[in-house]
């Protein structure tokens, strides 16, 4: 790196040390805390209406913080909401905090379509008929987006509503352990998307759902996405396919 390369790097470095802003434990109240609580599920729950109650605040160098969310939803939705201080870090230095603010919202809104649409377990198995696996799970994905549809402006479920792909997350059992499987169906040919990297291929279907299950279940999705690689780039040079 040449020396006006480094200045100016240095100059942009510095930059964003000095503008970093810290939080003062002693300005956390309960006001503060409700604040950021609104402020939290105005950005990811939008177009839903909701009532926050702070629940505790511990007077501690974090002031941790939790609360009640009741959304005015059709499955009266009542979650949890938490916050604390949260150091930034640069080079391994604190440069500020913020309140950093999360929730169960999310999970316990699924939960409660869930419970509506009686829902299956997809589950992977020796003699598994991945055709129907494959059925259950589309027909899953159009009743949970029925069951949600007043969350469809809200930014916690954008993937649901995409007008891209069709979105499934969920924990598929594979006999003894199971994993959480995020899976983008192409709403243009039906097909899961492997690639969404940004190349050429990306958010394109390229292979059928029951055919990703079963390459998931023995092992082999990376092997059929490297192969796909191959047919549309060619292989790297130093890439062992």
């Amino acid at each position: 790196m040449n020396k006006k390369k480094m200045l100016f790097f240095v100059i942009i470095m510095l930059a964003f040390v000095t503008s970093c802003e810290s939080v003062d434990p002693n300005d956390v109240d309960k006001n503060y805390v409700k604040d950021a609580f609104e402020e939290y599920l105005d950005e990811n729950f939008e177009g839903v209406d909701y009532k926050v109650t702070v629940n505790s605040l511990i007077k501690d160098d974090e002031r941790n913080s939790t609360g009640t969310v009741k959304f005015n939803d059709k499955f009266k939705t009542v979650c949890s909401i938490y916050g604390y201080i949260q150091d930034e870090m640069f080079d391994q230095s604190v440069i500020g905090s913020h309140y950093e603010v999360y929730s169960d919202c999310m999970e316990v809104i699924i939960e409660n379509a869930n419970k509506k649409i009686n829902k299956l377990d997809f589950k992977i198995k020796l003699d598994t008929d991945y055709e129907v696996l494959a059925n259950d799970i589309k027909t899953y994905i159009k009743a949970l987006k029925k069951e949600i549809k007043e969350y469809k402006k809200s930014k916690e479920f954008e993937d649901y509503f995409s007008d891209e792909y069709d979105y499934f997350s969920e924990d598929i059992i594979e006999e003894e352990y199971s994993h959480n499987e995020s899976i983008y169906i192409d709403s243009y040919n039906g097909m899961v998307i492997l690639n969404r990297s940004g190349s050429n291929f990306s958010m394109r279907g390229e292979i059928e759902l029951s055919e990703y299950l079963k390459l998931l279940y023995n092992n082999e999705l990376k092997a059929k996405e490297k192969e796909l690689d191959y047919k549309h780039n060619g292989q790297i040079k130093g890439i062992d396919y």
